[in-house]
């Protein structure tokens, strides 16, 4: 199984009881919308991802791909989408 499918399922595991949407603005009124996560979902965007998740995430991807993501690399960027913490492997 690559790299994406792997996290992918992971971030679904993680996020299967909870139900996100977000608000698009600066609308008069906001709608909301349910996100289902893909691999290229926004994730911050989205709500899922906050600065304790992208640890979290951190730590699962080099456990589970017997890798070391450098201190540097653990920005908010690199964790946006599924695609983008696949490409840290």
């Amino acid at each position: 199984m690559e790299a994406t499918q792997i996290i992918l399922e992971y971030v679904r595991k993680i996020f299967s009881n909870r139900h996100f949407s977000y608000c698009k603005f600066p609308e008069d009124d906001c709608t909301c919308e349910r996100v289902d996560i893909t691999e290229s979902t926004d994730l911050i965007k989205a709500g899922y991802i906050d600065s304790f998740n992208i640890v979290v995430f951190a730590v699962m991807i080099e456990k589970t791909f017997n890798t070391k993501i450098p201190e540097v690399m653990m920005t908010q960027d690199n964790f946006r989408t599924v695609k983008r913490m696949a490409e840290l492997v």
